[in-house]
């Protein structure tokens, strides 16, 4: 069921007994903006367990390492036979790294 927001502010009561047999979408200028759903207790007698992480072992051959740097602009280190992808330093870290020595050299570099 689909309802305007005006009409759900004037008879809210009405459509909290409704969404009981079935969702409510709210709309407001012509456009989808919220769902209404019937409130459910959880069951806490389910057993609900964590899956597990997913790590695959596999070290990397310096040949594959050497194929994947060429093939990419991105920057990369390999570490024990593990790669690790090496961000490149944001304007605003550059800045405030640089800043002791922009103030030393101020006035003196060109």
């Amino acid at each position: 069921m689909r309802v305007s927001t005006t009409d759900l502010q004037n008879a809210f009561g009405k459509y909290l007994s409704l969404v009981q047999q079935e969702d409510v979408i709210i709309v407001k200028n012509g456009k989808s903006v919220a769902k209404l759903v019937k409130y459910s207790e959880p069951d806490y007698s389910l057993v609900h367990e964590e899956g597990c992480g997913y790590r695959v072992n596999r070290m990397i051959s310096l040949e594959e390492y050497t194929a994947l740097i060429e093939s990419s602009d991105q920057r990369y280190e390999l570490i024990d036979g593990e790669v690790y992808l090496l961000a490149s330093p944001s304007f605003t870290h550059q800045v405030v790294m640089t800043a002791p020595l922009d103030v030393r050299l101020f006035g003196y570099a060109t």
